[in-house]
């Protein structure tokens, strides 16, 4: 079953998020193994909501692309909650 991240970080904008994903020349394109991600501006920062197919292919993306590019933007890395997923549904 699906695995979702729950991603806080502490302090970032939107702008950098945009910065990141410019970064990453993600525009629209899946990494494998992930299923569906979003990001929302909170009180105290940026949190981000991920699932993906397994643990080792968000951790594949993370160690070889994403890590860089948030240590690149200044952002710096995120506390990470990990939820073995029971259910996942979108509406058709």
């Amino acid at each position: 079953m699906a695995v979702a991240f729950i991603l806080d970080f502490p302090g970032a904008t939107l702008e950098q998020y945009d910065a990141v994903g410019a970064s990453l020349n993600a525009g629209g394109n899946t990494p494998p193994g992930a299923l569906s991600h979003f990001a929302a501006k909170t009180a105290t920062g940026l949190k981000i909501v991920d699932l993906w197919e397994s643990q080792e292919a968000f951790q594949q993306f993370f160690d070889q692309h994403l890590k860089n590019a948030l240590d690149q933007s200044g952002v710096g890395q995120p506390h990470v909650t990990t939820l073995d997923v029971h259910a996942f549904q979108l509406k058709p």
